[in-house]
């Protein structure tokens, strides 16, 4: 196929045909060598990152702590920063089951057996773009939306219930993404960026 790709047609009908094309006319020309290995290949390598809006934004603020839960610091295992701030938020959750505020408490309850990694990775990826807590509060209620659709509950939770539990898991989940980037203050960010 890389011999004669135009008649040799079959890389078409693929999912990434001009990527294979590519990758093919490289491994051709690097099997044309006399050591296939001294081949120097300019094939793109597509890599994911953890979370890479808060990977940057933690090494532009040289924020250790951040830097640590996007695996910008060697680990032992990775991190999972989605994870981190599930856990954070359960932690305020269960603090508010104490509350001596009764809708405080209630909310609480409502919530403490639903915080999961996927309810709050939007929320997380988007904090670092400028979400707004109205956009977190509407992300969080989709996701608890979809709970309850795949909840098999005699009696399901009322929307309005839903929609307050939204709003009190957004304010949680916002300000556990504050405590886990801190990084330096704004002033020194801004100078860090333009130079002052």
């Amino acid at each position: 196929m890389a011999a004669n790709p135009f008649e040799d047609r079959w890389w078409l009908g693929t999912d990434s045909p001009f990527q294979l094309l590519a990758a093919c006319l490289d491994l051709s020309d690097a099997l044309e060598l006399d050591d296939p290995t001294s081949h120097v290949s300019h094939i793109a390598v597509h890599q994911d990152g953890s979370c890479n809006g808060l990977q940057h934004y933690a090494a532009l603020a040289r924020d250790v702590r951040g830097a640590e839960q996007v695996n910008l610091l060697p680990s032992d295992k990775p991190q999972d920063v989605y994870i981190g701030v599930a856990h954070l938020l359960q932690d305020k959750v269960n603090e508010d089951l104490e509350s001596d505020d009764d809708e405080t408490r209630e909310l609480a309850e409502l919530c403490v057996d639903r915080i999961t990694r996927k309810l709050v990775k939007q929320t997380v990826m988007t904090s670092v773009y400028g979400v707004t807590f109205i956009g977190a509060r509407d992300q969080i209620h989709r996701r608890l939306e979809e709970q309850e659709n795949d909840l098999a509950l005699f009696e399901k939770t009322p929307p309005e219930k839903i929609w307050n539990m939204s709003v009190y898991l957004a304010r949680h989940t916002m300000a556990c993404v504050g405590d886990s980037f801190r990084g330096m203050s704004l002033g020194a960010f801004c100078a860090l960026l333009f130079g002052g």
